[in-house]
């Protein structure tokens, strides 16, 4: 199961750079989506030119449509080092050992440039109304709000552990980075309600989302202490409290 899903993740990155259908006339927007994608298409799996793939989004900047969103969100993401070979790394985190989701997500970071790059990314995928956009753009603004902290994660995503992740939680949790608790809400909020209602979701990771989105009890000012919770391995108790898995140890108010 969990092979597949990195492999289903893997396809959908590709489709970020070839899903653009191009309608009959020529007019200047389907001009600049067709420049657009064939830059994008000539990106190697391996990126190392970060800005150059980014500008492979300046000729469609200007326009609002779903192909020209969906053109943004791939080259952004991309451009933040979100490529096909960073991707498969990352599939490799959900094969085995616990509290795996966690690690996955921290693996979506973008590294290059990368807050700028998430948030921009994070919007453009938004406006696709797109579910595997929404839930990459999400997934990486999240992961890239905790590396931003002060604790950046590997390069190498397979040896990114939950001591790493810890460590980013607390600095996120600190009283001078509400914004990075803010990025966690609004990003598992998003692919909530964007993607794990549909009925292919990734189980795993919307089980954690979902768990979180619950546990804050309808308190939308919660929801990033939840996921923060989650993504430490732990897991909220009566709305209130974030706890060790027994659900008595090491409880510490939301």
């Amino acid at each position: 199961m969990q092979r597949q899903i990195g492999k289903k993740w893997t396809m959908a990155l590709a489709l970020l750079t070839s899903i653009i259908v191009l309608p009959g006339c020529e007019d200047d927007e389907t001009l600049a989506l067709a420049k657009a994608q064939k830059c994008l298409d000539s990106q190697p799996a391996t990126i190392t030119n970060f800005n150059a793939t980014e500008a492979c989004a300046s000729t469609v900047l200007k326009y609002n449509s779903q192909q020209a969103n969906i053109i943004k969100c791939g080259a952004f993401l991309m451009a933040g080092g979100l490529d096909t070979t960073r991707i498969a790394n990352a599939a490799k985190t959900l094969d085995d050992g616990t509290n795996q989701e966690a690690i996955y997500i921290a693996a979506l970071t973008l590294n290059q440039d990368g807050t700028r790059r998430a948030q921009l990314a994070y919007t453009y995928c938004n406006a696709t109304g797109v579910g595997a956009y929404q839930y990459f753009g999400s997934l990486a603004n999240m992961a890239t709000a905790l590396a931003n902290v002060g604790v950046a994660f590997p390069a190498d995503p397979t040896t990114i552990d939950q001591t790493t992740i810890n460590n980013a939680i607390d600095q996120c949790n600190n009283s001078g980075n509400e914004s990075c608790v803010e990025t966690i809400a609004n990003s598992a909020t998003t692919v909530a309600d964007a993607y794990c209602s549909n009925a292919s979701a990734d189980d795993e990771v919307c089980t954690e989302i979902n768990n979180a989105i619950a546990g804050a009890g309808g308190d939308t000012s919660k929801i990033g202490d939840a996921m923060l919770c989650y993504l430490e391995g732990k897991k909220v108790v009566n709305n209130t409290q974030c706890c060790d898995q027994d659900g008595t140890s090491h409880c510490m108010a939301l």
